[in-house]
């Protein structure tokens, strides 16, 4: 999984470790954090791991490669929002003009920010894009270094948690509702092979009670605690204010496998649209997941 710390969507896989579902569906897993997924993409096809859990766009872009690929478990809604400090932003129009913290040009929160500013007719040529991101940014939006940044959620929920009164203003679930966020990767080959297969059915099985524990409300303390203890190192204070954010959008599904199809293709499109996977080369639906995974492991 992405990130050293791992972030905050990496949770589920820790619930699903610390809760005891691995061990429940026998499930022999061990979790890796990697500093991005195109490392995690680069490991996975050289089989020095047996799946991946990273953004749906380098997921793609690594299939339309001829990377012989599959999906069979994702979390469907970007987290990514506009916060701002600026009482001046308000909303998507008085963003023109001003200067907008992002990772890096061409990297995920500055295509967010993109499919964002489209909503209004705006486009990033009406903004001034800074390359901050990562562990810096709520420091920058904390110290008033940047005024407006496309962040996570967790983000956001840093910056309130040190006493710093931040809106958001925007949010690409809302956007962009089709955009999907993370997917679940491992190889056809290890699909094809009736050991490791029961394998990922038993993993699949697992994520789907973590899914489920998350989402009640009775275990809210537990799981921020695993958030703040194992993924993201992040004060308890942060991760209790985060959790709410994200259940809103239904970030961890509990009823699929968290793959649409329309979701999937319409990801798919964007890719080749941005020329980050050549039209001829871009995955189906079909060859990009294998729906029967989620299917065995919730019978």
């Amino acid at each position: 999984m992405p990130g050293k710390p791992p972030i905050y969507s990496a949770t589920i896989f820790y619930i699903a470790e610390k809760q005891g579902f691995f061990t429940k569906h026998g499930a022999a897993v061990e979790l890796k954090p990697f500093s991005t997924s195109a490392d995690i993409g680069r490991a996975l096809t050289s089989n020095q791991i047996a799946g991946g859990f990273m953004g749906t766009t380098t997921a793609i872009s690594l299939a339309g490669s001829g990377s012989p690929v599959v999906s069979i478990f994702g979390l469907e809604h970007p987290d990514y929002v506009i916060a701002t400090t600026d009482p001046a932003v308000t909303d998507c129009m008085s963003l023109k003009g001003k200067s907008v913290a992002v990772d890096a040009p061409g990297a995920p929160l500055d295509l967010a920010l993109q499919a964002m500013l489209e909503s209004c007719g705006l486009t990033e040529s009406d903004v001034t894009a800074h390359p901050i991101g990562g562990t810096t940014q709520a420091s920058a939006l904390v110290s008033g270094a940047v005024k407006t940044a496309v962040a996570h959620i967790e983000t956001v929920a840093n910056v309130e948690a040190r006493g710093v009164k931040v809106r958001s203003v925007l949010s690409n679930a809302a956007t962009q509702p089709l955009a999907h966020y993370d997917a679940l990767l491992t190889t056809k080959s290890q699909l094809q092979d009736p050991a490791a297969r029961a394998g990922w059915v038993a993993v699949t099985a697992a994520l789907h009670d973590a899914a489920l524990y998350m989402n009640d409300p009775q275990n809210a303390d537990a799981v921020a605690q695993v958030a703040a203890d194992d993924v993201t190192k992040e004060p308890l204070a942060v991760t209790k204010i985060a959790l709410p954010e994200f259940l809103k959008i239904n970030y961890w599904p509990t009823d699929g496998n968290g793959l649409p199809q329309a979701s999937i293709e319409f990801t798919i499109q964007q890719q080749v649209k941005a020329g980050n996977v050549p039209a001829d080369k871009a995955p189906t639906y079909a060859d990009f997941v294998d729906s029967s995974v989620y299917a065995d492991a919730v019978k």
